[in-house]
């Protein structure tokens, strides 16, 4: 069990990192849409959240 919390753990940290060195430059919304896409990637397919997800993501 305790083995399985360190994978999951090391894995989210590994995912944000590369998360995090890939979007130094990019604004807030276009973190939020790669952050999201990510997530959702199992029922997104492959795909990116289209552009009418920007109000979503504004707040």
């Amino acid at each position: 069990m305790g083995s399985e919390i360190i994978n999951a753990v090391t894995l989210i940290s590994n995912e944000m990192h590369q998360i995090m060195s890939i979007t130094e430059q990019w604004s807030v919304s276009q973190r939020w849409n790669l952050l999201l896409t990510r997530l959702l990637k199992r029922w997104l397919g492959e795909k990116w959240l289209p552009a009418e997800a920007e109000p979503l993501l504004s707040g």
